[in-house]
Formats: C-alpha cells, structure tokens, sequence
C-alpha cells in the first residue's frame, strides 16, 4: 500500500524516480519497525531463531494433528 503514494507522485512528475525510491525505501524501513515492535508486545507469540527448525516443527506439529 506504501507504493501507491509515492508511484503516484512520480507518475504525476511530483518527484524524481531517485527521490520516489529514497522515500519509498524509508518508509517501507519504518513500517516494518512499527510492525516488529507490535508483535513483539504480544506475549502470545513464540519467537524462533532461524536455527530453532526442530522446534518449530514441534510447535507445528501440536497444532497440525
């Protein structure tokens, strides 16, 4: 949904295609910051390290049966 706002402004020549991709880049950053810092206040879910796969497939197990 960020794209369009600063696709738009291109298309209509309200920045250049570097200042479309800078801005964009920037907030694409932040937004996915406030999303890691939502999820990680809710104490419901289990954070796994990219090494943990064995006990992700446990965890996923108990819900699959």
């Amino acid at each position: 949904g960020l794209e369009y706002r600063y696709i738009g402004l291109y298309l209509q020549k309200k920045l250049s295609k570097e200042e479309m991709l800078f801005k964009l880049e920037w907030d694409i950053f932040h937004f996915s910051k406030r999303q890691t810092m939502w999820f990680k206040r809710n104490k419901d879910i289990h954070w796994f390290e990219l090494d943990e796969y064995t006990k992700v497939e446990k965890v996923a197990q108990k819900f699959l049966k």
